[in-house]
């Protein structure tokens, strides 16, 4: 005889009201003084009851038990043969299957043929044949079936949101930054300079020519995003989800305008410093070009020591003192390995240590992730820049970002309209180099 689970609670249960209406009998009797012959009797056949439930229960549990060792002792020693012909002694596989079926009523795993679980507890028992329906096994309780109970076992989210970086440039590190009331802004270019003319004591004097001023207009350009959520997952989600559309928007906007302060047409964009076209000569200065110094290693493909130097000398004294490099991180890497003619590495000894910032001939270096990783060799591409950025570039800014809220178009569903007005372009053409693949001619 088999007893289930659900057998031996109800047993213990029913062994529980039997002492529990024993004891309250007991109690009756104490209490009022009730000795008739018909309460003992009934007492008397309520114990007899107990004790042939009880006895007959656990000697239920002990055959059981007796049974299933003696059966996984003889599985122990069963030799089975697969339908490929392997013979072996007690197939793991399937004595665990066949262990788990007895035991916990598990279904069969589907890396169990079916057919020859079969004849394998075929073998084991003598004869018992197995149908469709105990193959199945019985519904069961697990974690990892959301539908058996796993929904009962949630897993613990953090408030905390892991983010992807991105890559960017630190432009307004570095630039002016002006904020304006309208939609453009101007600036006056004083690049040229007067006339003068050497002359004798008695020399007749003539005017002299005067500079030509130029204005320098930089408009702001706007761009917006506008994501969508239902109202019900900002009413419920665990987090503050407006407020993380606004981080993602506002990053969003600030990626978007530093890669322009690099790459930018000018067209419905932010003028680029690598858009502009070269100098046609080295120090002869043109307005609305930069300098762009070619590099000279193997095939004019490589970075040369000298490269640097030479282009650190291009800039004039008078921005020295504010200049810095900025390289894409991975041709920085490159650089940290050029070596002088005694193989000294030119970077500043104190970049091996700790907490010092990147160096290079004395002066910071940024990294700017929309620049090129890589030289191209074949490609009129500028890889660097030595400047005083916050003289040379400027960013304006007309309206900062700015969120509408849209839950009446759709009902349910909230429209989140952001925008944001900037411009960015070059104001001085002289204290800004650049690093090139090609040269000038």
């Amino acid at each position: 005889m088999s007893v289930s689970m659900e057998e031996v609670k109800s047993a213990q249960e029913e062994i529980k009201s039997v002492l529990t209406g024993f004891q309250k009998t007991v109690d009756g009797i104490k209490n009022e003084g009730n000795t008739n012959k018909e309460t003992m009797l009934n007492m008397q056949k309520a114990l007899e009851d107990f004790s042939e439930n009880y006895q007959n229960t656990v000697g239920d549990l002990q055959a059981e038990t007796k049974a299933r060792e003696e059966l996984e002792l003889a599985m122990s020693k069963i030799k089975f043969k697969s339908s490929d012909g392997a013979e072996g002694l007690g197939s793991p596989e399937y004595k665990k299957a066949f262990n788990d079926y007895l035991k916990k009523r598990l279904p069969i795993s589907e890396e169990i043929k079916a057919e020859e679980f079969k004849e394998f507890v075929k073998y084991a028992t003598g004869g018992l044949e197995l149908d469709e329906s105990e193959m199945s096994g019985l519904k069961t309780l697990l974690v990892g079936s959301n539908p058996d109970g796993g929904y009962m076992v949630p897993v613990e989210r953090q408030s905390i949101i892991k983010k992807r970086m991105f890559e960017t440039t630190p432009m307004r590190q570095l630039a002016s930054i002006f904020s304006i009331a309208t939609e453009a802004t101007e600036f006056v270019l004083d690049d040229e300079e007067f006339d003068s003319i050497k002359v004798g004591e008695l020399d007749t004097r003539g005017n002299t020519d005067t500079s030509q001023i130029g204005i320098i207009t930089i408009a702001t350009k706007e761009q917006y995003a506008m994501p969508v959520a239902t109202q019900k997952i900002v009413d419920d989600a665990v987090f503050n989800v407006e407020a993380w559309i606004s981080e993602k928007i506002a990053k969003r906007f600030s990626r978007v305008e530093n890669a322009e302060t690099i790459n930018g047409s000018g067209a419905n964009q932010m003028q680029g410093l690598a858009t502009v076209p070269s100098w046609a000569q080295a120090e002869v200065y043109e307005r609305g070009a930069l300098w762009t110094r070619a590099i000279t290693g193997t095939g004019g493909t490589t970075i040369a020591a000298n490269d640097l130097l030479d282009l650190q000398s291009d800039l004039l004294e008078d921005y020295q003192s504010n200049a810095h490099w900025m390289f894409h991180r991975k041709l920085w890497v490159e650089i940290m390995k050029l070596v002088d003619g005694n193989g000294q590495y030119l970077l500043n000894p104190q970049m091996l240590f700790a907490g010092v910032s990147p160096q290079l001939l004395g002066k910071p270096v940024m990294m700017s992730g929309d620049m090129p990783n890589a030289i191209a060799g074949d490609e009129d591409q500028i890889i660097g820049y030595y400047g005083d950025f916050r003289e040379g570039y400027a960013l304006v800014d007309r309206i900062g970002v700015r969120i509408l809220k849209d839950p009446y178009t759709t009902k349910g569903v909230i429209k989140y309209y952001a925008t944001k007005r900037t411009g960015g372009g070059i104001v001085n053409f002289q204290s800004i180099k650049r690093l090139g693949v090609v040269a000038n001619t």
